[in-house]
C-alpha cells in the first residue's frame, strides 16, 4: 500500500533539520556523530536514537530519499505486526488482534508518521514502546529482577527515540488492569497462571523506576523545547485557550479516526477556532463517553481502549503548547491503538451475539480495509513533495494561514518559481502585515524577480519587525545586496556595515562590504575587508577580489599571492592566471 511512498522526495517541513540541510546527519554514523546525537537539542528535541537512524540511512543510501521512506514503511510493518502478535498472545483471540493491527497498518491518519521521513522518531518510538511491552509480558509470567531490566532497557530506547513514551508506565498499569488481569479482584476466569492479585499500589511501585526515568526524559525534553523557542508561553496561549483546545482536539481524533477527510500536515491554532458552543459540546461528548465507559466497565476492553487512548495523548494534547497547531495527525499514531481495540472487540462481540456468518465479517472487513487504504493512498499523494504538501493545505485551510502561505511560497522560490512564489508571499503579508517572515520573504522573492527598489522597501519594512539580532543581521544583509545592485553603494556599505556590528566574523558580509568600498574606489578598506573575508572562508572569487582590490593599492607582490591563492581555492580560474602572467610581465 505504501510503495507510491518509494517515489516520494523530501519536504522542506522539518526534512532540512533533520537530513537535507543537516550535513552533521549527512556524514553518516561515526564516533562524533554518536557523541552529537546524544549531546544535541537540535530541531527542538532530545532524540539521539531517531539521529542514528537518520546518519545510518544517509550512511546506506546517501540521499536518495526512497532509501530513507524504504526504511520508515518497513518499521510501520514491523510495528504492526509487533501489534498483532502482542495483541493475540495477550487476549487468545486470534482474528481480532489482526483486524487491529490491519486497521492500525492501513489507516490514513498514520499517513503522515510513514511518509514524512522526519518522523522516524515515532516510528522508532513505537517499536520499541512495544519491544517494552512485549518483555513486560515475560516479566509479569514471572517476576524476576533481570527481566525487569530488560523492560526499563527497551524502555529506554523508545524514550530514546522520542519522549512521546513517557505515559509508557501508565500503561503497563492498564495491561494490569485488562488483559493480563494482575490486579486484585480479577474473576477466576480472568486469571491465568497465577498472574492476578497484586493490588494497585504495589503495582504503582513496581513501576516506580520507569515513571522516574519519564519524569527525566519530560525534564530534559521542556528543556530542550524551551532552548528552540518552541514552546509558547501563557502570555501567546492562555492555559483557558489550551484546556479548551485540548477538549476539542480529543474529540476531533476521534472523529478524524471514524472520518478521515481533508487531512493537512498544520492545523493552524485559532481563538475563532473555539466557539463556545464547540466546546461544550466536544466536553459533554467525552464526559457522555467516559460515562458510558464506566457504565459497561465490566467489559474491560473498554476502560483499557479508551484509557489507553486519553494517556498515550495526553503528553501532545497542548496543555504544554509546543508550535502553533492546535492538533496533529502524528500524534495519534499509538493513541488510536486503544480506540481500534475498544471498537473492534466490541463489534466482534455484537457480530457473534448476532450469529453473523464468519464470511460476512471478513467481507465486511475487507471492504473496512479497502476503503482505508484507497483513503491512505490518496494522502500519500500529498506527501510526494514539499510543493504538493503545501498546496494541499493551501486549499483545505480556511481562511489562509500565516505558515501554510509562508512554506508554499519557500517550497516554490526553491523551485525557482518566484512569481508563483510571491503571490503566496504577498498572501502571508496580508495576513500578517506585522511579521518579520512575511515583509522579508515577500522583499526577497521581489529581490529574485529583479525589482530591487520594491525589495528594498520590503526589507526596511522587515527591519521594523526584527524580533533578534538574528533577524537584524539578514534584514541587514539582503537589503545592502538590493542597495548594492541598484548601485546606491555609500547606502550598501552602510548596510553591511550594520550587518557586521551585529555579525563582526561574517566573512559574507566583510566581501560584500569590501565590494562596495572598491565600487566606491576605496581600495584600503576594500582590500583589508576582501582579504579578511578570503581568510576566514577562502570560497572562489574571494582571493581574486582581493588581489585586485591590492592591485589598485600598487601592493603588486600581495596581489600575486592572493591571486596564487584563488588558483589553490580555484584552479581553473582563468582572471587569476591572466593577472599573474601580466604582473610578472611588468603590465
Amino acid at each position: 500500500m505504501y510503495l507510491p511512498t518509494l517515489r516520494s522526495g523530501f519536504t522542506q517541513f522539518d526534512d532540512p533539520a533533520y537530513i537535507t540541510a543537516n550535513p552533521r546527519v549527512q556524514a553518516g554514523l561515526s564516533w562524533s556523530g554518536v557523541i552529537w546525537a546524544f549531546r544535541t537539542l537540535h530541531a527542538s528535541n532530545w532524540h539521539p536514537l531517531a539521529w542514528l537512524s537518520h546518519m545510518l540511512d544517509c550512511q546506506l543510501f546517501g540521499m536518495n530519499p526512497a532509501g530513507h521512506h524504504a526504511t520508515s514503511i518497513l518499521l510501520h510493518a514491523l510495528n504492526a505486526a509487533l501489534l498483532f502478535l502482542l495483541l493475540q498472545k495477550a487476549t487468545g483471540f486470534r482474528w481480532r488482534s489482526l483486524m487491529v493491527a490491519a486497521v492500525f497498518a492501513f489507516h490514513p491518519l498514520n499517513v503522515e508518521t510513514v511518509a514524512w521521513v522526519s518522523e522516524r522518531k515515532s516510528l522508532l518510538s513505537m517499536l520499541f514502546s512495544l519491544v517494552t511491552i512485549g518483555l513486560y509480558g515475560w516479566y509479569a509470567r514471572a517476576p524476576q529482577w533481570r527481566r525487569y531490566v530488560a523492560v526499563a532497557a527497551a524502555f529506554a530506547f523508545a524514550l530514546l527515540a522520542k519522549p512521546m513514551a513517557v505515559t509508557l508506565p501508565v500503561v503497563l498499569l492498564l495491561l494490569d488492569y485488562w488483559p493480563l488481569c494482575r490486579v486484585t479482584g480479577s474473576t477466576n476466569k480472568e486469571k491465568e497462571d497465577g498472574r492476578a492479585g497484586r493490588s494497585p499500589g504495589k503495582l504503582i511501585v513496581e513501576k516506580m523506576p520507569l515513571f522516574a526515568m519519564s519524569a527525566a526524559s519530560s525534564l530534559v525534553t521542556i528543556v530542550a523545547q524551551k532552548t528552540g523557542g518552541s514552546v509558547s508561553d501563557l502570555q501567546a496561549v492562555p492555559l483557558s485557550m489550551r484546556m479548551e483546545n485540548a477538549a476539542l482536539a480529543v474529540v476531533t481524533y476521534v472523529r478524524r479516526m471514524l472520518w478521515p477527510s481533508d487531512l493537512v500536515y498544520f492545523y493552524p491554532l485559532r481563538l475563532s477556532d473555539l466557539a463556545l458552543w464547540k466546546v461544550a459540546l466536544a466536553s459533554f461528548l467525552l464526559l457522555a463517553i467516559s460515562v458510558l465507559v464506566y457504565r459497561f466497565r465490566s467489559r474491560r476492553h473498554l476502560v483499557f481502549g479508551w484509557a489507553f487512548f486519553l494517556v498515550t495523548l495526553l503528553p501532545v494534547i497542548g496543555i504544554v503548547q509546543v508550535g502553533g497547531q492546535s492538533t496533529a495527525d502524528r500524534y495519534t499514531y499509538v493513541p488510536l491503538i486503544g480506540l481500534f481495540v475498544a471498537i473492534l472487540w466490541e463489534v466482534s462481540d455484537l457480530a457473534a451475539a448476532m450469529r453473523i456468518s464468519q464470511p460476512l465479517q471478513a467481507s465486511a472487513a475487507m471492504l473496512l480495509l479497502a476503503l482505508l487504504a484507497n483513503s491512505a493512498g490518496i494522502n500519500q499523494g500529498y506527501w510526494r513533495s514539499g510543493i504538493a504538501l503545501f498546496q494541499h493545505a493551501h486549499q483545505v485551510v480556511h481562511p489562509p494561514d500565516l505558515r501554510i502561505e509562508t512554506n508554499l511560497g519557500a517550497a516554490l522560490g526553491d523551485e525557482n518559481r518566484w512569481i508563483e512564489a510571491l503571490v503566496y508571499f504577498r498572501n502571508a503579508r496580508s495576513i500578517a502585515p506585522k511579521s518579520f517572515t512575511a515583509q522579508y520573504n515577500y522583499g526577497y522573492a521581489l529581490a529574485q524577480l529583479g525589482d530591487q527598489a520594491s525589495a528594498a522597501a520590503a526589507f526596511e519594512q522587515a527591519r521594523r519587525f526584527a524580533t533578534t539580532p538574528e533577524e537584524d543581521a539578514r534584514t541587514w544583509k539582503s537589503l545592502g545586496i538590493a542597495e548594492l545592485n541598484m548601485g546606491k553603494y555609500r547606502q550598501a556599505a552602510d548596510a553591511f556595515s550594520a550587518l557586521l556590528s551585529l555579525r563582526p566574523t561574517d566573512a559574507e558580509g566583510m566581501f560584500l562590504r569590501g565590494q562596495t568600498s572598491y565600487q566606491l574606489h576605496d581600495y584600503k578598506a576594500a582590500s583589508e575587508d576582501l582579504l579578511r573575508s578570503a581568510q576566514a572562508n577562502p570560497a572562489p572569487g574571494r582571493y581574486l577580489m582581493a588581489g585586485r582590490a591590492l592591485e589598485k593599492r600598487g601592493e603588486i607582490q600581495h596581489a600575486m599571492q592572493c591571486y596564487r591563492s584563488e588558483l589553490k581555492t580555484d584552479p581553473n580560474n582563468r582572471e587569476a592566471r591572466d593577472r599573474i602572467r601580466a604582473l610578472q610581465e611588468g603590465h
